[in-house]
């Protein structure tokens, strides 16, 4: 077994120059997003948002777009994706297609209608940018009470950034 001399650990400006070389390596990063519903709501039990959740995964693992971070409010969608727009557009119409045949079996149909993705979404260009994107989906959920985190380990984890 090959033994590797141990390396000491790297500094934060060392760690900071790797993730910036890895994000500029990576992209492009999208926060694609929706208009809120003019009025009703897409969730109104766990169950439908389950089915969209158990949806993305089906349809992530065989698109070549990657979801890092997502928000399922009650009347819109946040995504932070990794991968070409146009397929990170495919893979949220067919979200919307599978969502809004469930939806109608439930009693609501139509109203994924004119629920849509900026199809001209800028990329995210810096890793700031990335991390406060991030950032603002994760703490979306929590900052409309429709769930529930102690929101000292999300600033810990995402701290908002002015770099």
């Amino acid at each position: 077994m090959v033994q590797y001399a141990k390396q000491p650990p790297m500094t934060e400006r060392q760690l900071e120059w790797v993730q910036e070389r890895l994000f500029e390596e990576s992209g492009p990063f999208y926060h694609l997003s929706t208009k809120p519903l003019e009025s009703g709501l897409i969730f109104t039990e766990d169950e439908e948002r389950k089915f969209a959740i158990n949806q993305m995964a089906i349809l992530v693992k065989d698109s070549p777009v990657e979801i890092l971070a997502f928000a399922l409010m009650s009347n819109h969608f946040h995504f932070i994706i990794l991968g070409n727009l146009v397929d990170g557009l495919t893979l949220f119409r067919q979200l919307k297609k599978k969502l809004s045949n469930f939806l109608s079996r439930r009693g609501k149909p139509g109203i994924l209608d004119n629920v849509d993705v900026d199809p001209d979404t800028p990329a995210i260009k810096t890793l700031t940018q990335l991390r406060n994107e991030i950032a603002y989906v994760i703490r979306n959920p929590y900052a409309a009470r429709i769930a529930r985190l102690d929101q000292r380990i999300v600033n810990e984890m995402f701290p908002l950034s002015a770099k």
